[in-house]
């Protein structure tokens, strides 16, 4: 069993590695696994026009916390924050949030997407998106039918 030399998790399956960005990285603290391809200085960036610094370089400025090591004035693109997404959960949680504005006509889609989600990691806005879809398909399951129960009343003088 391999070691994440970062946060000393256990690597449970080696022979499928969680690649994120053409880079292999740990699956707790997301942190890049891949060989080092360059023997670029460790304070400067690579010379391809990256702005990030080379793997290498985290080690000399790595604080407490693996989420927290930065490099200082090294710019980061807007929205780049390293980590993955769950592109599922997102496009789940947008639809459900419709879903409220659409008087939950939508929720139902939503509450199907959610649940796709949960599948891939992270889970947080796939979680999210399953507590408001479901809220809005049981709106719209309660307004169907007190519809039917009110048409009934009116038109059969129940």
């Amino acid at each position: 069993m391999k070691i994440c030399t970062h946060c000393g998790a256990g690597i449970l399956e080696p022979n499928k590695p969680w690649i994120h960005r053409g880079r292999i990285v740990c699956r707790r603290c997301f942190e890049n696994l891949s060989p080092q391809k360059s023997a670029a200085s460790p304070t400067q960036p690579a010379a391809t026009g990256n702005t990030y610094a080379p793997p290498g370089a985290m080690a000399e400025w790595r604080s407490a916390k693996p989420e927290s090591a930065v490099l200082p004035n090294i710019p980061r693109e807007a929205g780049e924050s390293g980590r993955p997404l769950n592109g599922y959960g997102l496009a789940a949680l947008i639809i459900a949030v419709m879903g409220i504005f659409c008087a939950g006509l939508v929720s139902p889609i939503g509450l199907v997407m959610s649940l796709v989600g949960l599948r891939f990691r992270p889970r947080g806005l796939a979680i999210l998106a399953v507590i408001i879809s479901a809220l809005g398909t049981l709106y719209l399951i309660v307004w169907i039918c007190l519809n039917i129960v009110s048409w009934r009343h009116v038109h059969h003088g129940g």
